[in-house]
């Protein structure tokens, strides 16, 4: 799941008991274009790429090989 905490752009684990030992920070880096930074499921400075809709709207985000499909 991706949030905003703290304003900064956060990715966690919804189904963990504490989904903030899974929170990493997403440090942009381009358009779209973000690296993770602190603990969590990914790798430290793994590139997480959003792809948009022509409304500018997030629809999905890929994480080294792994895609998520956005659920609104």
């Amino acid at each position: 799941m991706v949030l905003i905490h703290e304003g900064q752009l956060k990715l966690i684990i919804p189904t963990e008991l504490d989904p903030r030992e899974s929170m990493m920070t997403l440090i942009p880096t381009g358009e779209h274009t973000f690296r993770l930074d602190g603990a969590g499921f990914g790798d430290v400075g793994e590139p997480v790429v959003f792809t948009v809709d022509s409304n500018g709207n997030a629809v999905r985000y890929r994480i080294g090989g792994r895609t998520a499909e956005w659920v609104n």
